[in-house]
């Protein structure tokens, strides 16, 4: 998708923690915006409304970088903290028939939205929804890395995240006039610009995907 870009990891789970705090994510974001990173993926979710993780998202916006969060896995309920706040981008998780043998795990995630016109594709059962969703993109039977140096097939919007991150990478990469502009605010709403310009409406209604599914970037967006 974006095979040119580099990409530079935070820590945010401690060693054997299945959570991480809202203080690692402050930290990380304020990492990301000291070493100048343009696009920001957290595969997070969960726990109450934090007015410090807040404002790290909003001055991750002010310092020209887009922050990508996952929605949450708690089957159509609302967009979870942090992917709720006003400066995230939200991500949804999407699925389409044929993709999965049918007698997989996966077939349990078919659900199409009450809004739905495309037969073979549906939002994940498991994906949160609302008024916060930008887009949505492929999290069902996701081929991902695994402990222990392996793959794996992965569900959940962690997977539709890193995909909206790296379809704002190769955007990003092919538009100079953006990718050199001052780091501000007016560079993150520039990036977001063209993921929404070049998303497709999928017919599941805005509170299931936003603007719809990014797709990679043609070079004719100005």
């Amino acid at each position: 998708m974006a095979p040119a870009v580099q990409i530079v990891p935070y820590r945010i789970f401690g060693l054997g923690q299945d959570s991480a705090s809202n203080y690692s994510i402050l930290k990380a974001l304020v990492f990301a915006a000291e070493t100048r990173c343009d696009v920001v993926n957290l595969s997070v979710g969960g726990g109450a409304e934090d007015d410090v993780v807040k404002e790290a998202i909003r001055d991750a916006r002010e310092n020209g970088m887009l922050v990508v969060l996952a929605a949450g896995n708690d089957s159509r309920a609302p967009v979870r903290y942090p992917a709720a706040y006003p400066d995230a981008v939200a991500v949804s998780a999407m699925g389409r028939l044929g993709t999965f043998p049918s007698s997989a795990c996966e077939s349990l995630q078919v659900l199409f939205p009450p809004k739905a016109t495309l037969p073979q594709e549906f939002i994940a059962a498991a994906s949160n929804i609302g008024t916060q969703i930008a887009f949505t993109a492929p999290g069902v039977g996701i081929v991902s890395t695994l402990p222990g140096d392996r793959f794996g097939a992965e569900t959940g919007t962690s997977m539709a995240a890193p995909v909206v991150t790296g379809w704002a990478a190769c955007a990003l990469s092919q538009n100079e006039a953006i990718f050199s502009s001052p780091r501000d605010r007016a560079r993150s709403d520039a990036i977001l610009k063209l993921l929404q310009l070049g998303a497709i409406k999928q017919g599941f209604g805005a509170e299931y995907e936003g603007f719809g599914m990014p797709e990679p970037y043609s070079g004719n967006i100005a």
